[in-house]
């Protein structure tokens, strides 16, 4: 069992070094490496079974304080492979795969709705201003310039890990044209943007959204400046954990 857990600590070891950065991307290392310890498993009962897909989840539970996604998507597969119904080891690894595979999905058919939604609401000549970095939000942007939109993107660094560089790097790569500025320089700029667009960490019970440190600084100048202010996320974000006030 020990190697085994080796490969599920290993992943999450990446994630808790930001090796691994985006809640999508971080949920579908996850599911990863949980469907591939059910695939390598010497497990030779249900329970056996089931325990190590409980030792795996806490394991990756702990990489990462507030990731919601990944931890629905997890909750998810193994209440999935648990209400399966199967006995036999064989099936119990069918019913992860199944259901790694089937989340997979979600969040694909899930992204490329938010990029078709979103993208209209970029028009031609607009200025973005993003925060952070969300592979959603990269996404949508990249979908919109495929669109023939002719669009500037203003990025903030993003401070103490630079996040901010990470999505300005992609969006040059796009061929998007793209200005990285310093967090403190949003309120500057704020009246040259026409949209903010942000992802998200979290989505607590009240319909708030918890996301970088320094995104409620820039909805405040947004806000001050009139400037709309878009969320981009799934539902799947949303944390159960805050409606008990964690």
């Amino acid at each position: 069992m020990k190697v085994i857990m080796d490969a599920v600590r290993a992943t999450a070891d990446k994630i808790n070094r930001l090796e691994i950065r985006g809640a999508r991307n971080i949920a579908i290392a996850a599911i990863k490496a949980i469907e591939e310890l059910s695939k390598e498993t010497k497990a030779k009962s249900k329970e056996e079974f089931m325990k190590e897909l409980m030792a795996a989840k806490e394991i990756l539970f702990a990489s990462r304080a507030t990731e919601p996604l990944m931890r629905n998507a997890i909750r998810w597969l193994i209440g999935q492979t648990e209400r399966s119904g199967e006995a036999d080891i064989i099936k119990l690894k069918e019913a992860v795969s199944k259901a790694s595979q089937h989340f997979l999905k979600i969040l694909e058919e899930s992204k490329e709705r938010i990029a078709e939604i979103g993208s209209r609401r970029i028009r031609g000549g607009t200025t973005v201003l993003t925060h952070c970095h969300s592979s959603t939000v990269t996404y949508m942007l990249r979908k919109a310039k495929e669109a023939g939109k002719s669009f500037e993107v203003f990025c903030t660094e993003t401070r103490p890990f630079l996040q901010g560089r990470i999505t300005a790097r992609e969006l040059v790569e796009a061929g998007i044209k793209t200005t990285l500025i310093v967090d403190s320089a949003a309120r500057f700029f704020m009246n040259k943007i026409d949209m903010v667009i942000v992802g998200a960490d979290a989505i607590t019970s009240e319909g708030n959204v918890i996301n970088k440190i320094g995104t409620s600084m820039i909805a405040l100048a947004a806000k001050e400046a009139r400037t709309p202010f878009y969320v981009v996320s799934e539902l799947l974000k949303f944390d159960p954990a805050t409606m008990y006030g964690e």
